[in-house]
């Protein structure tokens, strides 16, 4: 749109994909070393050492400073760039967390650890972040001093990613979201504070890309005596306000770093529902009528084609709607003018349709906006 054109995201698209995969690569290629180190000790028969650190920049002593001060430390993760080191990087310097995750990957990681020193295997603690206790068993780990390692823009859970319980709206990069609030929460009722690590893009060494961590802004609670005495709706805006803090810092890194944020390809699920234009004016959507004469905006509404399958996108809203094969003529015909419905309709019963269907097709469209009466 404003900020860049079609071409320009297209290219972004195909860099995130190209990184993603490479970062997974790089990932599973860390573990293997892991594995090659302990099988050469165990046929050695001597000790396991842990392996190097790999961010730049992660100043591990930092971390168990603020929760040695604060009695407990919450850690604000992103999927950025090289964001699963950041698991490893902790096991390997020992320092005991929990994080809540969703991919097996990581629990089987847990059995590699547990091959190294005893202080590797003993740091990481992964719960399952669509499970029904991971609360509870957060609750626990924290209690016990590990800290807490938690994906901001997951937005995953029991109730995925439609975040209907304990959710709040904050603006990022120019659109209204809904988004998981558990780390504020948590802040909230156990009086933690947040710190914020961005992985980002570093220096190349001897040809070999790397990567490093950045510390955002600590953020404190206020005192408990002072949360506690606060309204629910006083609490509600205070949380709020944790979340807004933590994804305009996430923003500031995507427009540094545009490809690396994986969770682009989820932007479009946490949208929060606009107004739709008929509330915007006043107006109701009127019924279509078979004489009607039917146009198509094609600067907000586009055709996207995936092997065979065809949608349609509202480029305002995000939004797709996935379009039956005897509709594929159908955005032609409106791109090249007004075309009364029920030649629409006919164009479609040609193509093999029930008229009942083509009609209904149409009504659709109408209702969400897609086609207009001219």
């Amino acid at each position: 749109g404003a900020e860049r054109g079609a071409d320009a995201v297209e290219r972004l698209a195909t860099e995130a994909v190209a990184f993603r995969e490479s970062a997974m690569r790089g990932f599973a290629a860390r573990l293997e070393d892991w594995r090659g180190r302990f099988d050469a000790a165990e046929a050695a028969g001597s000790a396991t050492q842990a392996p190097p650190m790999q961010l730049q920049g992660f100043d591990v002593a930092r971390l168990e400073t603020l929760r040695d001060q604060h009695g407990g430390l919450l850690v604000a993760l992103f999927h950025q760039d090289e964001h699963r080191h950041v698991f490893a990087d902790l096991v390997c310097h020992g320092l005991p967390f929990v994080a809540p995750v969703a991919k097996r990957a990581y629990f089987e990681t847990k059995a590699l650890c547990e091959r190294g020193p005893q202080a590797m295997g003993d740091a990481p603690m992964f719960v399952e972040v669509e499970g029904e206790q991971v609360g509870k068993s957060l609750l626990v780990a924290l209690k016990r001093g590990r800290i807490g390692l938690i994906y901001v823009d997951g937005n995953m859970g029991p109730d995925g990613h439609r975040v209907d319980q304990g959710g709040c709206e904050v603006e990022f990069i120019g659109k209204r979201i809904r988004v998981k609030a558990g780390i504020a929460r948590l802040s909230l009722a156990l009086g933690l504070p947040i710190l914020p690590i961005h992985v980002v893009p570093a220096a190349s060494v001897d040809g070999a890309a790397v990567a490093a961590v950045e510390f955002g802004e600590l953020i404190v609670p206020a005192d408990r005596a002072l949360l506690r005495a606060m309204s629910e709706s006083a609490q509600d805006a205070y949380i709020t306000g944790i979340m807004q803090s933590l994804y305009r810092e996430l923003a500031d890194v995507v427009r540094r770093h545009p490809s690396r944020w994986e969770f682009a390809f989820c932007l479009h699920r946490w949208l929060a529902d606009e107004a739709s234009p008929a509330a915007e004016t006043g107006s109701d959507v009127v019924a279509l009528g078979a004489e009607d004469p039917l146009r198509i905006d094609a600067g907000r509404v586009t055709e996207f084609r995936r092997g065979a399958e065809l949608y349609w996108i509202d480029v305002a809203r995000q939004r797709a709607v996935r379009m039956p094969d005897f509709a594929s003529s159908l955005y032609r015909q409106l791109r090249a003018g007004e075309v009364r419905a029920a030649r629409l309709v006919d164009s479609m019963t040609d193509a093999g349709a029930p008229a009942p269907q083509a009609w209904a097709l149409l009504v659709e469209l109408h209702e969400r906006r897609l086609i207009a009466a001219a």
